[in-house]
């Protein structure tokens, strides 16, 4: 239990860049973010090109926010959907947010409400098994 959350406290801090391109399964339609909201910490990453690279790769952006101001998280979610609606234009597909831990049921409701996106509720073992997974992949590609 250390271990994880001294990972993912570093996490939190790095940026990963990968010009790598995304696993078939990473190629969906539906940009999404991905959250882990704990008792104490929402942690939230998100992928990002800069405006107008249609070059593969990009990179996974690491933020967390104290549970008790999941509302600046949310407002926080809200300006990454505004961002991508403004970046993509009319083509842009609606956000998806995915979650784990007890904060994905928790907030589901008020994360639906507030941002009128889809929420989905991931296993959150077998999403840090493979976020494990692909990180040690790209730790050659690691910037702090």
């Amino acid at each position: 239990m250390y271990l994880r959350g001294r990972v993912l406290d570093w996490l939190c801090h790095a940026t990963i860049h990968s010009d790598q391109p995304l696993a078939e399964s990473q190629q969906h339609a539906n940009p999404s973010c991905a959250s882990q909201i704990g008792g104490s910490l929402a942690k939230l990453v998100y992928f990002s090109r800069e405006p107008g690279d249609d070059a593969i790769g990009g990179r996974l952006n690491f933020f967390k926010f104290e549970t008790d101001r999941i509302d600046a998280c949310i407002e926080f979610m809200r300006k990454l959907q505004a961002d991508q609606k403004h970046d993509n234009g009319s083509r842009s597909p609606d956000l998806c947010i995915m979650a784990t831990g007890g904060g994905a049921f928790k907030y589901h409701d008020k994360i639906k409400q507030a941002l009128d996106v889809e929420v989905i509720r991931e296993d959150e073992m077998e999403c840090l098994i493979i976020g494990t997974n692909m990180a040690l992949s790209m730790s050659r590609e690691l910037t702090c």
